[in-house]
């Protein structure tokens, strides 16, 4: 039964009419408030969204599915969440790794809004079907297990479409970049930014304001209390969220941790990163016995897994967030310095709290690397050995999903000179000793032909040591199936291991036979049973997906329908692609990188001309590709086939395959040792 509320009058009150004044002691009214309009009318204790969380919002996927979000799971989110809903705050940006809780963090700062802090809410997405699983299996679900929020739904089954949730106290709708219009004319107070760098453009938004501008405008009705999350994974240097953390932020923050058995703080770096092996360990054998371990600044100590999540637990002592802010304007010349192994690049950051109440920032940032977070230590160094090995790809996927930061296409300027920086002492005609095979390329042309003929190391550390024109196929054949090069420093040679043969080349004028058909009937001649394996190869004529390179459909006739008898299969190459990793791995050589691309010693400028033929730029739509600026390119074009010869994708592996000729000597002598006889009853066996 609810208590009754009784209301005294005081003497005269100025609210009453003069003829009433004397009766004011006899008038008493009791009323009740009902349960709604208390709840309404109940002032709720103010909480931060980490401690709201930890009794409020339940995790709905993961291994922790069905319980309370506990700060000790993600402790470097703690500071974001709460710095998030700082009274002066405005705008977050949150330039994040995988698997660093960026999906669980926006969903409590929201859920957080829904029972504090009610407002509209725009959800900006990549596209509709993330915009509609977001909405379906996110938000859905979150709402419905909270204790807190599930009473806000308002029990009609078209308030949960498929692209916006009613509630009782506010709406959320989500969008995607794509449209214009699904981030149109939507008043909101709250606006996040889910993934911008994978957004997807249509053409309508030529004839609209850029997707970020749009959706920032939906919040000019709400200037003193709005909020802006930007939550994304990096992809180049010119991707929104990097651009945004350095351009778009007064400060950006990093996590430090503390170590548990000498209580150093410290941002941790992967340069600490160590496991057995180096550079030359199995990733999948690091990966799978989590072999990685984690080296403090201060005192040597290895931390594993365990460790390393201890250390991060340990941030949150002593009331502070682990977080440490830096002026955006200084940031990256310190994040740089630090990478490079300066434990004291940062450390006059100061705590994020402590600059909070200070300085009262509105726009901040945070940088969120793997190293801290859920991925393991031996998963990082796995990632780093497959980038390694794998080239490209890979290292794209290392610098962006486990670093956080944005991938940089290394790419040699034009100028002869800075192509002619990666020659070093190896004489021309000289396989270097640790070279493990000999991959030639020949790019044919109407008249003649070109070569290259490169050296490669097992960890695809590669030198150039033969390059020029051939005349005819004599020459060529003499090339590919007799010459012999002699090994550096001992009396060995080696011979070419495998090769490759542009089919392109066009038609001469005095023959009926094509230069492609020419090629084709010499492969299938020559192609195989001569000691060097000759592959065909041709251009592709767009990107190849998820590789950079693909095996062809075998043919069983030319192009202009000659029969071609015993068929032929040709390798089509992403040229695009492999230019970048041709021109990334000259730069190497600069560096003193991994995969570095050496020259001879008595290159010159015939060489370097030819490989500056092409240059990448961007396109009329804004796509970069290479673009021929002289006529001869054809070095580029055999370096661009080596390079793909040694590469794991080639059928039958690469040259990370091949044993050193002290290893196939040893496993030489193994053979043998094992077929001798030990008893005379075994001989006769």
């Amino acid at each position: 039964m609810l208590t009754p509320r009784t209301i005294t009058l005081t003497n005269s009150p100025p609210w009453l009419p003069p003829s009433l004044w004397l009766r004011v002691q006899d008038l008493r009214h009791e009323f009740r408030f009902s349960r709604p309009e208390r709840k309404v009318l109940h002032k709720k204790k103010h909480e931060l969204p980490s401690v709201w969380a930890a009794k409020s919002f339940v995790l709905t996927d993961g291994p922790q599915a069905g319980g309370f979000w506990r700060s000790e799971s993600a402790p470097w989110s703690v500071g974001m969440m709460d710095a998030s809903f700082f009274p002066s705050v405005r705008r977050i940006k949150n330039c994040k790794s995988v698997q660093s809780a960026g999906s669980t963090f926006i969903k409590i700062c929201l859920g957080y809004a829904m029972d504090r802090r009610p407002g509209s809410c725009l959800m900006a997405m990549p596209n509709m079907n993330a915009a509609r699983k977001r909405i379906q299996d996110g938000l859905i679900a979150m709402i419905e297990k909270s204790p807190v929020l599930a009473p806000l739904l308002t029990g009609k089954q078209d308030d949960k479409a498929s692209l916006r949730i009613k509630l009782l106290n506010m709406l959320v709708y989500a969008g995607w970049a794509g449209s214009p219009t699904s981030l149109g004319d939507f008043p909101a107070m709250y606006v996040i930014k889910d993934e911008a760098d994978k957004w997807e453009e249509s053409d309508t938004s030529k004839k609209e304001a850029n997707a970020h501008d749009l959706i920032d405008k939906r919040v000019i009705a709400f200037e003193h209390d709005y909020k802006i999350w930007d939550n994304s994974t990096c992809t180049t240097e010119d991707g929104h969220i990097w651009q945004a953390l350095l351009h778009e932020t007064q400060i950006i923050c990093n996590f430090w941790v503390v170590c548990p058995d000498c209580g150093t703080h410290q941002i941790m770096i992967f340069s600490q990163i160590k496991w057995p092996g180096g550079s030359k360990a199995d990733p999948v054998t690091v990966a799978a016995e989590k072999l990685a371990y984690y080296v403090c600044h201060a005192c040597g100590s290895q931390w594993n897994d365990r460790k390393r999540d201890l250390a991060a637990q340990k941030a949150l002592a002593d009331g502070r967030t682990g977080w440490r802010a830096t002026p955006s304007a200084e940031w990256l010349d310190r994040f740089e310095a630090l990478k490079k192994g300066d434990p004291q690049a940062m450390d006059d950051a100061i705590d994020l709290g402590e600059y909070l109440r200070q300085h009262r920032p509105a726009f901040i940032g945070f940088h969120n690397p793997a190293w801290h977070c859920f991925p393991s230590l031996s998963e990082c160094a796995a990632a780093f050995l497959k980038a390694e090995r794998e080239g490209l790809d890979k290292l794209k996927d290392f610098c962006n999903n486990y670093a956080a930061e944005p991938w940089k296409q290394v790419v040699i300027e034009t100028r002869e000179s800075e192509i002619l920086k990666a020659c070093c002492a190896l004489p021309p005609q000289t396989v270097p000793a640790e070279a493990v095979a000999l991959t030639c390329f020949v790019d044919m042309q109407r008249h003649g032909f070109w070569f290259v003929v490169r050296a490669w190391a097992r960890d695809f550390t590669s030198w150039k040591i033969h390059h020029g024109p051939l005349p005819g196929w004599e020459e060529v054949e003499k090339l590919l199936f007799e010459t012999s090069y002699p090994v550096e420093g001992s009396e060995r040679t080696m011979r070419i291991w495998r090769a490759g043969l542009d089919t392109g080349g066009g038609k001469d004028k005095d023959s009926d036979v094509s230069r492609t058909e020419e090629a084709y009937f010499w492969l299938r001649k020559n192609g195989q049973g001569r000691g060097c394996r000759v592959w065909g190869t041709k251009g592709a004529s767009s990107a190849i997906a998820g590789g950079r390179l693909r095996v062809g459909k075998p043919l069983d006739k030319t192009p202009s329908g000659k029969p071609l008898p015993g068929g032929l299969q040709l390798i089509f190459l992403d040229t695009d692609q492999l230019k970048d990793a041709f021109h990334y791995r000259l730069g190497q050589t600069i560096t003193g990188g991994p995969q570095a691309a050496w020259l001879h010693s008595e290159t010159g400028s015939d060489y370097a001309r030819q490989i500056t033929a092409e240059k990448k730029q961007k396109n009329s739509k804004g796509i970069e590709e290479w673009i021929r600026t002289s006529k001869d390119n054809h070095y580029l074009d055999c370096e661009v086939g080596c390079l793909a010869l040694a590469d794991p994708e080639w059928p039958g592996g690469g040259v990370n395959l091949l044993l050193s000729p002290e290893e196939m000597e040893e496993r030489m002598n193994q053979l043998s040792s094992s077929k001798k006889p030990h008893t005379q009853k075994q001989a006769r066996w």
